[in-house]
């Protein structure tokens, strides 16, 4: 198992100065150089990294990019201080929140998800119900028999 190390660079004009623009589930970075989107990296749900250092507030960051087996990790750390971005909640629409009300947030969307397959699956049986009746109807229309199959 071989873990490969490298920093992340922009493939434009190769500069491995990075700003960080954080949204729902993923951050993206972009060069501070060039301003071209270098990478979109996935995070848990409700989760980014904040755009600045936690510790100095700079905004601009050298990634370490870590391949593990089938998995890349990219790791912000600030070119003054060497700190990293602190993580944070943030909604789809782009606002923070806290880790708490993330929980909640997950909860309800989880709640929503369920309650649209429920719609979907009643909306089949229903739709379901219309052809069984539409059968029948055809049946007794040309006097067919239904069969007994449970025998």
């Amino acid at each position: 198992m071989r873990k490969i190390v490298r920093t992340a660079n922009c493939p434009s004009c190769g500069s491995v100065k990075l700003k960080i623009k954080p949204s729902n589930g993923k951050v993206d970075y972009f060069c501070a150089e060039c301003g071209i989107h270098v990478e979109r990296t996935k995070c848990e749900t409700f989760t980014s990294f904040d755009s600045k250092c936690e510790e100095c507030g700079n905004d601009i960051f050298k990634v370490k990019i870590e391949e593990k087996e089938d998995k890349v990790f990219w790791t912000p750390f600030c070119i003054e201080c060497h700190g990293q971005p602190a993580l944070i909640c943030i909604d789809y629409e782009g606002n923070e929140f806290d880790f708490k009300e993330r929980e909640q947030l997950i909860i309800k969307n989880s709640m929503d998800l369920f309650e649209a397959r429920l719609v979907k699956t009643e909306h089949s049986f229903y739709t379901f119900n219309e052809k069984v009746d539409k059968l029948k109807d055809i049946m007794n229309k040309n006097k067919y028999k239904a069969l007994n199959i449970d025998k």
